[in-house]
């Protein structure tokens, strides 16, 4: 979970200098929690238990973006809320209009939801897969 929570921190810095890196930043998150859990534990870890680590790490991390949007929508519905996001956002006029609508803002983010949680979930696991890959090399050779 420490991991997911840092990683959100990861993803608000990727979405402002390059979006597309978000899904190597939830990659980076799994690999990084596999590998916290192969140093802690004396056992060996399997791809598929690596992947099973990254998936959960993806999925806290969607849990706790989903946290967050749906915190805004609930900010949004209030006029005050519109306003300091209206004026937090002037050159987006396209925005702004669905700011002025709560309920078609709602629907966006829900929407925004469905691939983000796949991509979190695929993006972590495989993150948790690459994390174990080498070892598992190693064995079987």
């Amino acid at each position: 979970m420490a991991v997911a929570a840092i990683s959100v921190v990861g993803l608000c810095i990727a979405a402002v200098l390059a979006p597309p890196l978000g899904p190597l930043v939830v990659a980076a998150a799994g690999f990084a929690a596999t590998k916290i859990y192969k140093s802690r534990s004396s056992e060996t870890i399997s791809t598929g238990s690596g992947a099973y680590l990254g998936l959960m790490t993806g999925l806290w991390l969607f849990l706790v973006m989903a946290a967050c949007a749906g915190i805004l929508t609930i900010y949004v519905s209030y006029p005050a809320g519109r306003d300091v996001m209206r004026a937090a956002m002037p050159k987006m006029p396209e925005m702004a209009k669905l700011i002025d609508d709560p309920h078609q803002f709602a629907l966006s983010v829900i929407e925004g939801l469905i691939p983000t949680f796949f991509i979190a979930t695929v993006s972590a696991a495989f993150g948790g897969m690459l994390a174990t890959w080498g070892t598992a090399r190693r064995r079987h050779s």
